[in-house]
Formats: structure tokens, C-alpha cells, sequence
């Protein structure tokens, strides 16, 4: 293992990983700080959005059984719900590799526009048109893009943890922002009169789905501030793209969290906040170099 003030070597063993022995290799470790009030509410504010449009829907539903029946309410919690663990599923098999292609910023920075995006228009379009199947099929892409956006907030908060001392704080705003959105569908429906009463017309229903809509457009604008001008996403996005490129360079394997190195067996090999990783990479070279 490397430590945090000594220096190491690398060799092959044969098999196309590569053993790390302590000799050559400068390490440091970065200052960490807490993260900053403004990060935490970016971070609330963003899990507030991950949900906010499928609250809203399932907000509806005594619109929804006074239109297509008691059979709705289940047909609704399914389109929603149902699409969780695939998204959970895919993102858990393929978002390492994407990441190595695109860059871990650009990945984070395009599912999070898909799924606010997503979420706001297939909100819009639900009080277009009549019919059960219509909403249900609209109500799975808010299902998928709240659990995209779920997803990519929860990874975000724990590898950008370990560029702070708040370890907890950001999950805990992702996690109370994600509750949070029935407060204020709460606040729309009273605001907007819809909800209450089975005699709520389209005309009650669009309006409500559009207040909601501008409100999620104006946290999908928080995300765009959160993913430009937090240093500690910048750094956390650098430190992750670094560990994948030690994998596909040196055969070590990452647990795809917070940008821990482990070797092909498990064992922790380092922290990437404690790798100086253009110093692993001048002491590679010098070391070939040296090979006759």
C-alpha cells in the first residue's frame, strides 16, 4: 500500500496487473474542508427536483379515480415505480464505462439534463390528452427520469463527500430534498385549488402540472449551478476520472463510489485524494526508462 508520505515502485506480475511497493511514488494528501452551507442546499434543492414531478402525479390521483377509476391508483404507482430498479440496475452496470468514454463531468452533467428534462415535459403533456394509458406511459418516463436524477445525486454526494470533512451532510440533503417535494406539491395544490375535490376539471389539472413545471425548471437551473461552479464537484469529477484511468492503466479495480483503488481482490489500495497522480505517472516513466 501506499502511504501518505513515502514513495513507491510499480512492476507487472505477469498477468497484467501491476503490484505497487512502496519506493518511488510521491504522495500528498489534500486539505479537506466542509462543504459549504450554499453546496448543501444545492444539493437539497437538486434531490428536491428528483422527485418533485412524480409527487406531483401521484398528487393527482383524486383526478385521476375520478376520471378513469379506483384502478388507476394502481396502474399509476406501477408506471412510477416499477422503472426504479432498472434504472438502478443500468446505472449500477454501464455508468462506469460511459464515464470513461465522455468524461465523468460530461456523464453527470448530461443525465442530469435528460432527466430533468424529461421529467418536465412528460408533465406538461399529461393534461393533453385523455386517456388512462396516455398518463400511465407519461407517469413511467417521470418514474425513470426521478430515478435517474435520484441515482446520479446519491453517487455525486458520496464521491464529492470525500473531497470535504461532511461525509454525511450531502446524502442527508439529498435524502431530506427527495422528502421534501410532497411539502411543496402540498403548497401547488393549495396555491392552485387543484387536488381536493373529484370535480376538478383538465383546465385544473394543466394548471397545477404547469406551476409545477416552472418550479422544476427553475431547480434544473440549480443543477447547472451546482455542476459549474462548485470546486468540489470540479475536484471529485477529476479525482474520479483519475482512478478510472489507474484501472484501465495499471489492471487495479475501483468500487465505483466515492474514488477509492482497490486491487483485483478487494483489499483497499489507496484513496485518490491521497495520489498524486501526475507524480505516479512521472516516477512510471522514469522507471521504465531506467529498465535496460
Amino acid at each position: 500500500p501506499i502511504n501518505g508520505t513515502g514513495s513507491s515502485h510499480s512492476h507487472s506480475n505477469g498477468n497484467g496487473n501491476v503490484n505497487i511497493s512502496n519506493n518511488n511514488v510521491a504522495t500528498s494528501r489534500t486539505t479537506r474542508h466542509a462543504a459549504s452551507k450554499l453546496e448543501v442546499l444545492l444539493f437539497f434543492f437538486c434531490g428536491l427536483g428528483s422527485s418533485l414531478c412524480y409527487i406531483a402525479t401521484l398528487s393527482s390521483l383524486v383526478y385521476f379515480k375520478a376520471q378513469y377509476g379506483n384502478e388507476s391508483y394502481i396502474y399509476l404507482n406501477l408506471a412510477i415505480y416499477l422503472p426504479l430498479l432498472p434504472v438502478s440496475i443500468a446505472q449500477a452496470r454501464y455508468d462506469q464505462d460511459v464515464d470513461r468514454i465522455v468524461g465523468s463531468f460530461n456523464a453527470y452533467l448530461c443525465r442530469g439534463v435528460v432527466g430533468f428534462a424529461l421529467s418536465v415535459v412528460a408533465l406538461m403533456l399529461i393534461p393533453q390528452r385523455y386517456g388512462l394509458g396516455w398518463v400511465c406511459t407519461l407517469s413511467a418516463l417521470i418514474g425513470t427520469s426521478g430515478a435517474i436524477l435520484q441515482g446520479i445525486l446519491y453517487q455525486m454526494s458520496s464521491f464529492v463527500s470525500t473531497c470535504s470533512t461532511s461525509s454525511g451532510h450531502l446524502k442527508a440533503a439529498v435524502a431530506a430534498g427527495i422528502q421534501a417535494s410532497a411539502l411543496l406539491c402540498l403548497a401547488v395544490s393549495i396555491l392552485t385549488g387543484f387536488g381536493s375535490s373529484a370535480s376538478d376539471t383538465q383546465h385544473d389539472l394543466r394548471r397545477f402540472n404547469y406551476v409545477i413545471c416552472i418550479v422544476e425548471t427553475l431547480i434544473s437551473g440549480l443543477f447547472f449551478v451546482l455542476m459549474g461552479h462548485s470546486r468540489r464537484v470540479h475536484t471529485a469529477m477529476l479525482r474520479r476520472d483519475s482512478s478510472l484511468s489507474l484501472v484501465d492503466q495499471f489492471g487495479l479495480v475501483t468500487d465505483g463510489g466515492d474514488g477509492g483503488i482497490t486491487e483485483g481482490d478487494g483489499a483497499p489500495l489507496l484513496l485518490t485524494e491521497d495520489l498524486n497522480v501526475e507524480g505516479f505517472y512521472e516516477n512510471e516513466r522514469s522507471n521504465q526508462a531506467a529498465v535496460p
